[in-house]
């Protein structure tokens, strides 16, 4: 498993990075099988988002704080400053935390697009 991180570059622009998300088999509850966890997230709160359909895309900017997106429906495209683009569909994940800087250009690929922000720990 993995998700996608979107990173300041150091020099006033964003990048992506793919980040594997480590886990180790663990026992969570009596009847139920192991499972494999990561080691916990510390986050602060789940933000349920639904694009509006008159927006399509975003001018460049950085997050409001540094959060996982996870996408529920649609197609979320972002494209970092460096000009990558990358799609996002349902069940993938992004964490936004390039705050500094130009930020990033956000797309509505395919609506609706519904989305979870989860703002994250330093």
């Amino acid at each position: 498993m993995q998700y996608v991180r979107i990173e300041h570059d150091g020099q006033g622009g964003s990048r992506f990075v793919d980040t594997p998300i480590e886990q180790q088999e663990s026992f969570v509850v009596s009847g139920v099988p192991p499972l494999l966890l990561s080691d916990p997230v510390p986050v602060q709160a789940v933000v349920f988002v639904e694009v509006p359909p008159e927006v399509q895309d975003t001018e460049p900017h950085p997050p409001p704080r540094r959060q996982f997106v996870v996408v529920l429906s649609g197609v979320l495209e972002v494209e970092a400053s460096d000009g990558e683009v990358r799609r996002f569909r349902p069940g993938e994940i992004l964490l936004a935390e390039d705050l500094d800087g130009v930020g990033h250009i956000s797309r509505v690929a395919e609506p609706p697009l519904r989305a979870l922000f989860i703002p994250a720990g330093p």
